[in-house]
């Protein structure tokens, strides 16, 4: 399956994070709550859905989505042998599968929507 943006997540494709990488790369991007509880110098306190993690600035954006959602860019899983890392969206859209839970590890980037 090839994955491709949606006129929804257009706007993600714009941002560097991890790596100074795009944010977005095989559709690795999901709606969440973001909310950024605590900015330092280099690194900001974020909780994203019920999981609250430490991450560079770098990879931390404020949300332009037209709708005011917040999103969270994850890495890839790899997914065991002979299962596809993706599936398709109620829309008909390629998603890449998100991980469990948000972790330094697995994050890109996030857009959030409020500070604390």
């Amino acid at each position: 399956m090839l994955a491709e943006h949606t006129a929804d997540t257009a706007f993600l494709k714009h941002y560097t994070g991890r790596g100074n990488q795009g944010c977005c790369g095989v559709n690795d991007c999901q709606e969440a709550t973001v909310v950024v509880l605590e900015e330092g110098g280099n690194e900001s306190v974020v909780m994203i859905g019920k999981d609250v993690i430490t991450i560079p600035n770098a990879w931390l954006h404020r949300s332009k989505d037209p709708k005011g959602r917040g999103w969270w860019c994850f890495v890839v899983p790899s997914a065991p042998y002979g299962e596809s890392p993706t599936y398709r969206d109620a829309d008909g859209h390629v998603r890449a599968v998100p991980p469990e839970r948000a972790t330094r590890d697995n994050t890109r980037c996030v857009f959030y929507t409020s500070m604390m």
